[in-house]
């Protein structure tokens, strides 16, 4: 399911292991430090997970309970499901989608579903099942959820974690991610350094916020504040450029329309092209058919 109001602002007073990556500047999604730092010292309005159920992080959720139920079947054990604990530096918590700790070895588990929206950029970087083939922000997690995991007393010690992810293509594949205590050990000082260095005195980290946190910034209607006028012009030089561009490419690809006629398709020694007529489904408006030109390398 969604996260509730209470797990948001769990996730808002600690460092979890979505954050990590962005610490250690892997996150595929593009956040960083700045991005940790303004979501955690409150700066950002709530994200909007309510209003879009539909996208990929939300049906991600709903579809994590199947995912550990195919866990328990392979397995035969009964996993321990959706744990919020803290680390006992305060610092870092993990909510643990799964903890097998019947299992031998007991292992925490980690949900994922890739490729279900499109594939990123990461998608290749699974591996072959059973292995710990994984992406680097994926790797990142596991090992900072273990780092929370030995902080509790009530947990055996456990040195790995177990990641099934229903991929596109190829169903459900389990991955297997051992403990490495120096990556450990390097997230929990750069967590906690992080922490007391920027959060704590609430001082910005030296980087740009990604586009996602300057929309959900929240802002007052206060007086004009000073900023640099190169970056103005910069913006503005960048924005000319794209509109140049667009004015080109249309100039450009009317010339290469015109130079078809009434053909659908066209072919040189730089290449092909195509313009076939495309059908977009009756969803919410009415089906309306439309043109694409395609562009194809010339054949070896």
């Amino acid at each position: 399911m969604a996260l509730d109001d209470f797990q948001r602002r769990q996730r808002q007073r600690y460092l979890g292991s979505s954050d990590a990556p962005a610490l250690a500047g892997v996150d595929p999604f593009g956040r960083n430090q700045v991005d940790v730092w303004l979501e955690k010292t409150g700066k950002l309005q709530p994200a909007k997970y309510r209003e879009d159920l539909n996208s990929p992080k939300v049906v991600g959720t709903y579809l994590e309970s199947g995912i550990l139920s195919w866990v328990e079947d392979s397995l035969g054990v009964r996993l321990a499901r959706d744990q919020f604990k803290i680390h006992s530096n305060g610092v870092m918590a993990a909510n643990f989608d799964g903890l097998a700790l019947a299992a031998s070895p007991p292992a925490v588990v980690e949900a994922k579903v890739c490729g279900m929206f499109g594939l990123p950029k990461y998608f290749d970087e699974f591996g072959d099942a059973f292995t710990d083939e994984v992406p680097d922000h994926v790797r990142i997690q596991t090992q900072h959820q273990l780092a929370v995991a030995d902080a509790q007393s009530d947990f055996p010690r456990m040195d790995l974690v177990l990641v099934p992810v229903l991929l596109a293509r190829r169903g459900f594949v389990l991955y297997r991610v051992p403990r490495s205590q120096d990556l450990c050990d390097a997230i929990v000082e750069l967590e906690e350094n992080f922490h007391d260095k920027y959060i704590k005195r609430d001082e910005q980290p030296p980087d740009t916020p990604s586009m996602e946190s300057l929309k959900r910034l929240v802002r007052s209607a206060s007086a004009p504040v000073e900023i640099d006028p190169a970056d103005l012009l910069n913006w503005r030089k960048a924005k000319e450029q794209i509109k140049l561009a667009e004015e080109a490419e249309e100039q450009t690809r009317r010339v290469v329309l015109a130079a078809l006629g009434d053909a659908e398709r066209g072919i040189c020694e730089a290449g092909g092209i195509s313009y076939l007529e495309q059908t977009r489904k009756a969803y919410q408006v009415s089906e309306s058919a439309f043109r694409v030109l395609r562009f194809s390398k010339p054949k070896p």
